[in-house]
């Protein structure tokens, strides 16, 4: 399965998603969104992640737990 695969996947299940990338900060690797306002424009409509991944095709999926109505351990 491609990202956008399961993005698409987990969009179905009702999660909200964006795209992400892996970044080196401070000798540390970090997730950072790769769209402004992730917070707010992450989605579960296959166009919108059809587009981001068309661009990003190897992008990370970030899920906006607000949007979502999840929560994340860590």
């Amino acid at each position: 399965m491609t990202p956008l695969d399961l993005a698409i996947e987990y969009a179905g299940a009702g999660l909200a998603c964006f795209p992400c990338a892996i970044v080196e900060r401070d000798g540390k690797r970090v997730k950072l969104p790769m769209v402004k306002r992730w917070q707010e424009i992450a989605t579960t409509d296959a166009g919108q992640l059809g587009e981001w991944w068309g661009r990003w095709p190897d992008a990370m999926i970030g899920v906006a737990h607000k949007l979502s109505a999840t929560v994340a351990l860590d």
